[in-house]
């Protein structure tokens, strides 16, 4: 359960001394206690009954701190029946703070006819099993607390790219291997099989900055899937039946060292894979691979 403990502003200390205390001063006390704490535990702030001296008896302890725009608030912990009763009966609905000249908390003091340095802060109220304060819903901003905001949002920074970082890997695998499932179909030569990586990786880059629903990437590939295997275009099939005639008809008059007739086999094989291939290219493809 969180209280407001104390606010923005000027105020008088028990020693007649003034201070101004700004949303910084307030941050440095949340930052002070919350991390002392998590380091050794001796230093949580108790619960007390007005402003003892030696910070007892303890009705509760100072769980956490936080900051919600101009008002210090603080999480309580434990708090003793004798105090619940107290506030129930309303014996107790002011609050006043202790600081140590560091600005750490010592301790909070529940107050009943005395009046609290702090003026403004809400009454303490009691329902039912718990102690609460009401909610302002016209000033209800959210609670800061400095150290473990920043600390969250560097982890939040630091996991979203780790994410990314992984979502590409996966779309690179995915992508190659629609590649060569589109190169074994006949679709796509073979030398294109990098480009055609390269241009998924883009348009999903596309997608992924666009608050649209068109998916880019996926319909391009549907595209590439409705492309008819080794179109039936005139030329294809004359380029093939001249790649016949013009090298296995004359190398069966010539007599190749098996070398050259294995690699000439394997050129025929690589063109017949891939029909926009020239010889050249499937022999600088074959001598490169």
């Amino acid at each position: 359960m969180w209280i407001e403990i104390f606010k923005t502003g000027s105020h008088t200390d028990s020693n007649g001394q003034t201070q101004e205390f700004t949303a910084e001063d307030l941050d440095k006390i949340v930052q002070n206690y919350n991390s002392r704490i998590k380091e050794d535990d001796s230093f949580l702030a108790p619960v007390v009954k007005g402003h003892p001296e030696s910070n007892s008896p303890s009705h509760g302890w100072v769980q956490q701190l936080g900051r919600r725009g101009q008002t210090l608030l603080a999480k309580l912990q434990g708090l003793s029946d004798e105090l619940i009763d107290d506030i129930k009966d309303k014996r107790f609905q002011k609050v006043s703070i202790s600081l140590y000249p560091n600005l750490l908390l010592r301790h909070i003091g529940m107050l009943g006819a005395a009046s609290p340095a702090v003026k403004g802060l809400k009454p303490i109220e009691f329902t039912e099993d718990f102690i609460e304060f009401a909610v302002n819903e016209e000033n209800s901003d959210s609670l800061e607390f400095p150290n473990e905001m920043n600390a969250l949002q560097n982890e939040n920074n630091s996991l979203k790219a780790k994410i990314k970082e992984y979502q590409e890997q996966i779309a690179t695998l995915n992508f190659n291997e629609y590649s060569e499932k589109i190169i074994q179909k006949g679709k796509l030569p073979l030398n294109l099989k990098s480009s055609l990586v390269e241009l998924l990786a883009e348009l999903q880059g596309i997608d992924s900055q666009s608050n649209k629903q068109n998916n880019l990437t996926q319909k391009f590939m549907d595209f590439i899937e409705k492309l008819t295997n080794n179109a039936p275009l005139g030329e294809f099939a004359k380029r093939e039946s001249a790649i016949a005639y013009n090298f296995q008809e004359k190398l069966d008059e010539k007599k190749l060292n098996p070398e050259r007739k294995e690699m000439h086999d394997e050129i025929i094989k690589l063109i017949g894979t891939n029909p926009n291939w020239t010889y050249e290219e499937a022999f600088n493809y074959l001598i490169n691979n």
